[in-house]
């Protein structure tokens, strides 16, 4: 009898954590190129769908001397980089590959 109430304890856990597993994969990473802006701190707002976040927004991870990365919900709409005080103008995120914005314009990274 107690291995079975572990048993279905265990399975209510794994259950219970489906929502999570799918919501973690539901997610976009976007990349700033700062080259342009050359910003000391880069943060990302965004929102849409479901997401949003105050403002002004996330910091995001320099991940070199000219790239920043955030993993945004994947089912956030539009998006603005700032560095707190100073930012870009209200931009659509790309739902074509492109993930890299130089505030401007989108590429993909590494093109």
């Amino acid at each position: 009898m107690k291995k079975l109430i572990a048993m279905a304890i265990v399975l209510c856990m794994v259950i219970g954590m489906i929502p999570m597993i799918a919501m973690a994969a539901d997610t976009k990473t976007i990349y700033f190129d700062n080259s342009l802006k050359n910003w000391s701190k880069v943060n990302v707002y965004y929102w849409g769908g479901t997401s949003t976040v105050n403002w002004p927004g996330v910091a995001m991870t320099k991940i070199d001397n000219t790239t920043w990365s955030y993993e945004v919900p994947g089912d956030a709409t539009k998006i603005i980089f700032n560095n707190g005080s100073a930012q870009t103008s209200d931009l659509d995120i790309p739902t074509d590959g492109k993930n890299m914005c130089n505030g401007e314009s989108w590429t993909v990274r590494g093109s």
